[in-house]
């Protein structure tokens, strides 16, 4: 049988591998037994703290020679970028383009440094750049550009589901005030639902400035849910 069905069926056959369906089972049912020490959390950085970390994970001797003792930099330079620091790891860097882009806000020739070890990775992106730029370099246009979290809400009945939507639509102004409230640069732009039966999922849609911003728009999304379920005019849960 061909499409999706006989495709599973195939998974199904290699993730069996000859074996029964219970003893697949018990291999990936949840194990509690003997956990393991999980070492301190901590978001100094520094060469003590690694080899304090090292010590407790007991880890490979000449692993730790080469991401900590042999390493010429010092770690602490990097205190406020990771937590739990163990070393660094140094990459050959190559070096692909530079790639004509013509676009609203890049708009020039960029060389691309780019980290690997895959042979000829490099050497590929670089034809390509090489070709793109030749033909006049790439064209980008963003016309939409947002970061988005949609926290489902559960109701009793789907009329109460239904109150809930109207309610929440004309609370914008004040979800994104209090979303905006959370950061300096983050702001609520749209608001849109979906209904799935009695779950409402609230689509909030969010600009981040030059950031990613993905912790951004979750901690203002659940200042924003927080309001919500002190407020809703009917009774709701969190999905």
């Amino acid at each position: 049988m061909h499409g999706k069905c006989g495709l599973t069926r195939e998974h199904v056959a290699r993730m069996l591998a000859g074996e029964g369906i219970e003893q697949v089972a018990e291999r990936l049912r949840s194990d509690t037994r003997a956990l393991p020490d999980v070492p301190r959390g901590s978001a100094k950085v520094t060469a003590d703290r690694a080899r304090e970390l090292w010590d407790e994970i007991g880890g490979d001797a000449a692993l730790r020679e080469i991401l900590l003792d042999r390493v010429p930099e010092d770690i602490a330079l990097y205190q406020g970028n990771i937590e739990n620091a163990i070393g660094l790891l140094r990459m050959p860097i190559g070096l692909a383009g530079p790639l004509r882009v013509n676009g609203m806000a890049a708009k020039g020739d960029y060389p691309i440094p780019l980290a690997t070890t895959e042979a000829a990775l490099v050497a590929s992106y670089h034809r390509g750049c090489r070709l793109l730029t030749a033909a006049g370099g790439c064209t980008a246009l963003v016309l939409y550009e947002s970061l988005s979290r949609a926290p489902g809400f559960v109701f009793e009945t789907a009329a109460d589901a239904c109150r809930f939507i109207a309610w929440a639509v004309e609370r914008f102004d004040d979800f994104k005030r209090i979303a905006e409230s959370t950061t300096a640069h983050g702001r609520l732009v749209d608001l849109g639902c979906t209904v799935e039966g009695n779950h409402v999922y609230l689509n909030f849609e969010f600009t981040t400035g030059d950031a990613s911003g993905q912790n951004m728009v979750t901690i203002a999304t659940q200042a924003v849910c927080n309001e919500i379920l002190t407020q809703t005019p009917v009774a709701a849960s969190i999905a």
